[in-house]
């Protein structure tokens, strides 16, 4: 039976169960089984949030051992019936961390839904699940619809800007990093595209001061930043701490939505770790950007570099004094307002409000 149907059905038993209990002269007992039947309703409704709420208190623990319990428990809220806020986020989270095909079966359906607040982001969340088949058209369709309807979230921007970088369209990607900002949609993700951004034009100064401060404030979930980073300290030959770079991000959550695989971070930090491959991993990483970026497997240069023991590769640029406390939003807005609109050099590719309270209000 239809989840609102069966919603509605509830609510009218019960409102008649209270008409015939208080409006009629029947027995107790006759009184009493009127109620049987809209309080068996509830107690099945109600169970999906139950089920819903133990599964969101698991995923706030912030514990990846604790995420395929609380994927278990998020099916078992959309197959007992759950509302459509709750059915989008269960729903998104199968497409993340479980199963991408059930997670599309509770989804589409909201696509339709007369609430712009459940069409939206049901669109946005759906999108995740053709960009993991690579259907790239049909992900940054869905979210070019929500751009139409002008509903606008931080969710949108993080995607399209990863969709467009895929697909190599770099005027795209600029142009909603900008219409991001100007819309007050940023977040960590924002900001790690911003030092993308950077990287690609070249300008490694400015993208190792974002990443610094950003690392400095937070913790990132998602590997990007720390992969990032340290492709700027392999720009200025510290293979010491883009080894350390690594490594964080090897900790942080993989999912289905994930742009890096986990085996690929460990061979390139092994690669660079290992003195007889470290200046071949060095060397392929910096002819790879576009790769990187986009969470693609580097290709690998011929193996002729001789071996090497220095952490710090002599050759380099001096490595700059990274500020840790730098005003990230007003990074942001230097950008809108800059005027070079020069094309960037290659193709590429919620969190904590707090946090992103803390630094828009800074100078």
């Amino acid at each position: 039976m239809n989840k609102r149907i069966k919603q509605v059905l509830t609510v009218t038993t019960i409102g008649i169960a209270f008409i015939v209990a208080f409006m009629t002269n029947i027995p107790a007992w006759g009184k009493i089984a009127f109620f049987i039947v809209p309080l068996v309703m509830v107690t099945i409704n109600s169970k999906g949030s139950r089920l819903m709420g133990k599964a969101n208190q698991l995923i706030q623990k912030r514990d990846n051992s604790l995420i395929p319990q609380a994927i278990e428990l998020y099916t078992e809220a959309l197959r007992a019936g759950v509302t459509d806020n709750f059915q989008m986020i269960a729903a998104t989270m199968l497409i993340q961390h479980g199963d991408p095909e059930v997670g599309r079966k509770y989804l589409e359906p909201l696509t339709t839904n007369p609430k712009k607040d459940i069409r939206c982001p049901a669109k946005i969340s759906l999108s995740m699940y053709y960009w993991i088949k690579k259907d790239l058209g049909k992900a940054i369709s869905l979210c070019e619809e929500v751009r139409d309807e002008n509903y606008r979230n931080r969710n949108l921007y993080t995607n399209l800007c990863t969709y467009y970088i895929d697909r190599g369209n770099t005027k795209e990607f600029e142009k909603l990093l900008k219409e991001a900002v100007s819309t007050g949609n940023v977040g960590v993700p924002i900001y790690d595209l911003e030092a993308v951004s950077s990287m690609l034009k070249n300008n490694y100064q400015r993208a190792g001061e974002i990443l610094t401060s950003l690392l400095a404030s937070i913790e990132p979930s998602f590997p990007d930043p720390y992969i990032h980073m340290a492709v700027v300290k392999l720009h200025y030959g510290n293979v010491r701490d883009a080894i350390e770079l690594m490594k964080k991000a090897e900790r942080t959550v993989f999912s289905n939505t994930v742009l890096y695989a986990e085996e690929e971070i460990i061979r390139i930090r092994e690669g660079l770790e290992n003195p007889d491959t470290r200046l071949q991993y060095v060397t392929s990483l910096q002819n790879s950007l576009s790769d990187i970026v986009n969470g693609r497997r580097i290709k690998l240069v011929e193996n002729d570099k001789p071996r090497c023991e220095d952490d710090i590769l002599p050759g380099y640029h001096e490595e700059p004094s990274f500020k840790e406390n730098n005003n990230l939003n007003r990074f942001l807005n230097e950008n809108i307002q800059e005027k070079d609109e020069r094309e960037l050099n290659t193709d590429i590719t919620d969190d904590d409000e707090e946090w992103i309270r803390k630094h828009s209000e800074e100078n």
